[in-house]
């Protein structure tokens, strides 16, 4: 869904068009599937707990920007924040929900898209987030919270001397994880900082050469902060180049002319259809989500330059990434 948003956003390709809003949207109803992810019987695979493979909230991050960004369709954008808001950033009773991971990438697309207001405990969550981490690569140096001793009493005095971590058992993959999420600034490296483990204490490549990693994910949040804005509650950032489409199951069948029945149509009338489907809400300029609280650059360019590097980055970085995940 939300790929092909960004597809027909940069394209305007008809077929593109058909495909989502008559074919995926209409005959597979997908906003009724995306309102029944939590239904008895229902396979939901995006959190496990200690087990959740978290490239499975980032990839979902990653889709809904295009989808809820470039979408000005009321009806199209209600499953998909209430998706949003209740299956992926704020889950009640999942210990391992967006909101809780300390990922500032997740944390940038949630303030720019959410329509209740961006909090500014919130915003300023994020800020702190980002300056616990290296923007920019970094070395892969291995960061080891807990020896063998302090797992096996549970719990850990973190790299930074204060910290103290409580220890929620092993994985799937046999590695420790926390009863929380680490801060950035005790957390082990990873090449995609988004689709890995927050939880997870030891990490990283020992010796002195190691890898060096991107970082591309904490420089997209940080560019999304800075573009978008931190909306009063009843607002979201929509793309002001969002484009107008059909309504979802495709445009009424024009009336036939040579019918009886039909209407009569004026010779000078417009027979087009309107393409009504929403309103574009323009964004202001300013310095977005993190404005006055992060760290300063110069100038801004416009929403489709910021939307264009945004999925283009991202698509690449995640693509090189799993080159080695770590």
């Amino acid at each position: 869904w939300g790929i092909i948003k960004g597809l027909l956003h940069i394209s305007g390709d008809e077929a593109l068009e058909k495909f989502l809003y008559e074919d995926l949207l209409s005959e597979r109803a997908y906003p009724a599937k995306l309102l029944k992810a939590h239904a008895d019987q229902a396979l939901d695979y995006i959190y496990m707990g200690i087990d959740t493979n978290f490239d499975n909230p980032d990839l979902i991050a990653v889709a809904l920007w295009p989808a809820l960004y470039t979408e000005n369709d009321p009806e199209v954008r209600a499953p998909l924040e209430k998706f949003m808001n209740e299956s992926w950033w704020d889950r009640p009773g999942e210990s391992h929900t967006a909101r809780l991971c300390k990922q500032p990438y997740w944390h940038a697309i949630y303030l720019a898209l959410t329509d209740r207001g961006a909090d500014p405990a919130l915003v300023a969550e994020l800020r702190d987030l980002l300056g616990g981490f290296d923007l920019g690569p970094y070395w892969n140096r291995q960061r080891v919270n807990c020896d063998a001793d302090e797992i096996a009493a549970g719990k850990c005095l973190a790299v930074d001397g204060k910290t103290e971590i409580i220890l929620e058992g092993r994985n799937l993959n046999g590695d420790w994880m926390a009863t929380k999420a680490l801060a950035p600034s005790i957390r082990p490296p990873s090449n995609f900082d988004a689709r890995s483990n927050p939880f997870e204490v030891n990490g990283g490549e020992p010796g002195d050469v190691v890898r060096l990693n991107p970082g591309p994910d904490l420089l997209a949040a940080y560019w999304i902060a800075r573009f978008q804005q931190a909306n009063p509650a009843g607002k979201a950032n929509i793309s002001p180049f969002a484009r107008d489409h059909m309504p979802i199951g495709g445009w009424p069948d024009e009336p036939d002319a040579s019918s009886d029945a039909g209407p009569v149509i004026d010779e000078g009338a417009s027979t087009d259809v309107g393409h009504d489907a929403g309103t574009s809400t323009q964004i202001g300029g300013g310095g977005g989500c993190a404005s006055g609280s992060g760290p300063s650059l110069p100038g801004s360019s416009s929403p489709w330059a910021a939307f264009a590097v945004f999925l283009a980055v991202l698509v690449l970085a995640r693509a090189g990434s799993r080159r080695g995940k770590t």
